[in-house]
This record gives structure tokens, sequence and C-alpha cells, in this order.
């Protein structure tokens, strides 16, 4: 029942795009803590997705750095192992990578 924010910057993802994350995020999220995908369950686990302006990102103390997709999951402490991170950071990262058109 992990809760999941994705930080992006402006424009990265089209509204189609982020329905298709979010649902991806929540049944991986379900799939690495080993739950039963119920209706209930999948109602648990909330991703927020968080649009940024470009200019507030800062590299060296400077603004107009580079475009910078993050994501934070916080899960019950004993949640994941350690192969179920290692799955879940996969997946996640193949999807985030589909979703923007990255290679």
């Amino acid at each position: 029942m992990p809760l999941m924010y994705v930080n992006y910057p402006e424009g990265t993802f089209t509204q189609e795009a982020i329905d298709k994350l979010a649902f991806q995020l929540t049944d991986f999220g379900e799939g690495a803590e080993k739950l039963p995908k119920t209706p209930y369950l999948f109602s648990t686990t909330w991703v927020y997705f968080r649009p940024y302006p470009k200019e507030l990102v800062f590299h060296g103390g400077k603004s107009g750095g580079r475009n910078v997709i993050s994501l934070e999951v916080n899960v019950f402490e004993g949640g994941l192992d350690y192969a179920a991170k290692k799955e879940f950071y996969k997946k996640v990262t193949d999807a985030i990578a589909e979703a923007t058109g990255m290679p």
C-alpha cells in the first residue's frame, strides 16, 4: 500500500501517459508487496504527480539545470525485501521511460 510521488518538469507527460503510468505504478506497488490485487487494496495505493517549472531545478546553485524526473516511494518498514525493491525499480524505470519516450 505504498504512497508514490512523481516529480517532473511541466510538459513531460500527456494526461493519457499520466493515467497509464498511475495504473502501472499502483499495479507494480501491489505486486512488489505481494498483496492480493483487490479493488480495496488498489484504492489504498496513492500516486501523486507533481509538475514543477523547469527554472526551479538548480544544479551547482544555478537555475536552468537538467530536466529531472524523480520518484519517491513510501512503504511500511519491511514492506519490500531487497529482491522486491530491485524488481520494482526496474519496472518503474521502464514504465517512466516508456511514458516519456526515452530509450
